[in-house]
């Protein structure tokens, strides 16, 4: 298994078979996803809905790695997230791709083991929770992010 980079599905006929036709070979949830639909023009909404009604009907769960689309619709209300271009995509999984060493090798077998057992995992269960752990942790940073100000006020008046 090869390192988590993004996979681009780039969208040429906004129609809903070829949509889906993508979507249907893509490895959505098993390797990040960005779905390309900068070229379509006009019919970018088109395909969004498609694409949007393909994740739903079909339950594509974009879990434990992300599905973003590159369009450059404005104020869309929809389940997806939307990125004006591939550029603004997170920089996380853009990485140059290199074979693994001895030591990464073994690291990506455990992290595979782990992403199986992951697609059993029932996510109306798990979101809740996730929610909760993560509101957790922002709290936490918040009060971190205020003692160091305050540390760096006082270090600046014990300095003067």
């Amino acid at each position: 298994m090869g390192l988590p980079l993004y996979k681009i599905l780039e969208i040429y006929d906004p129609k809903r078979a070829a949509v889906w036709a993508k979507l249907a070979n893509a490895p959505v949830g098993a390797q990040p996803v960005a779905i390309d639909l900068s070229n379509l023009g006009d019919r970018e909404l088109e395909a969004l809905e498609y694409i949007e009604e393909f994740v739903r009907l079909q339950k594509t769960r974009a879990f434990p790695y992300p599905l973003y689309v590159v369009s450059n619709i404005k104020n869309h209300r929809g389940v997806l997230e939307l990125v004006p271009s591939l550029e603004h995509l997170p920089q996380y999984y853009k990485k140059k791709n290199r074979p693994l060493n001895m030591k990464e090798n073994s690291m990506m077998a455990k992290v595979s083991l782990k992403q199986g057992k992951l697609e059993n995992i029932n996510l109306d269960e798990f979101k809740p929770l996730a929610k909760t752990y993560a509101a957790k942790h922002k709290v936490i940073f918040k009060k971190q992010s205020y003692l160091n100000y305050l540390e760096s006020l006082f270090e600046g008046l014990r300095g003067k």
